[in-house]
């Protein structure tokens, strides 16, 4: 799992309410030491340990991956919102690496695959889904959990797999806890994780940054100040990278 706290203007990774030291994705025979704990108390009073933290010596990244990218075109993601979220797509996909695999769909109150299954950087259908993005008229609110269901549902066959969400998340009461659990039962099921580019008016970075957490992922919301493309390219590549599954 990979978790650190809210900056970046980076707010790189999950954490649930808390913010830890920062923790790295590691291979299973990468050498790695427990870097946080975090306990609950049961009923009785006994502690029990709920969350740990892993940090590899030496990160590393995935071989090649299908990443899934999710755009919210929901209403709030108008004028300057949809540009930088259309700027940070375009910096995800010239930074994407040659053997990895992309698809791409508009996320509101359902899901609308831009693309026909997952294609290679530069392929027209990736240009074609940025310009499908840019033509679609922002409306309703934003259904993350069906939104990520629908994506793991659509990765093919095994190997490395990556949400990478960009928008401003459910609305600020978030997500119904648990709807939650079950999604992060399935991403752990399924070894995918979730990352997050925070892109809007009120980016419930709550939500996305305990989805990143839960499921080894990263979340970073760019400043007005900061340059939306190159944070997306950023992105990227940490969200490739790799995941422990305890």
């Amino acid at each position: 799992m990979r978790s650190a706290c809210l900056r970046l203007t980076v707010l790189a990774c999950g954490c649930l309410w808390n913010c830890f030291p920062g923790t790295a994705a590691t291979a299973a025979d990468q050498p790695a030491v427990v870097s946080f704990t975090e306990a609950a108390h049961t009923v009785d009073g006994e502690p029990q340990v709920t969350a740990v933290g892993i940090r590899a010596t030496t990160p590393a990244a995935n071989g090649p991956t299908q990443i899934a990218i999710l755009i919210d075109t929901s209403a709030s993601q108008t004028g300057r919102h949809r540009q930088r979220s259309l700027d940070g797509l375009a910096g995800l996909l010239e930074k994407v690496r040659p053997e990895d695999r992309i698809a791409v769909a508009a996320v509101d109150v359902a899901t609308t695959p831009l693309t026909t299954g997952f294609h290679k950087p530069g392929d027209e259908a990736l240009a074609a889904a940025a310009r499908g993005l840019d033509a679609r008229t922002p409306l309703g609110s934003t259904d993350l959990v069906a939104a990520i269901e629908d994506a793991v549902a659509r990765f093919e066959g095994p190997g490395p797999k990556s949400i990478i969400y960009i928008g401003d998340g459910p609305g600020l009461n978030g997500i119904d806890p648990e709807e939650f659990a079950s999604v992060v039962d399935l991403l752990r099921e399924q070894h995918v994780s979730v990352s997050s580019l925070g892109i809007g008016p009120n980016v419930n970075w709550q939500s996305l940054a305990a989805l990143a957490n839960n499921s080894g992922g990263m979340l970073m919301i760019p400043t007005d100040a900061d340059d939306a493309k190159a944070t997306g390219g950023r992105l990227g590549g940490l969200a490739v990278q790799q995941v422990v599954w305890p």
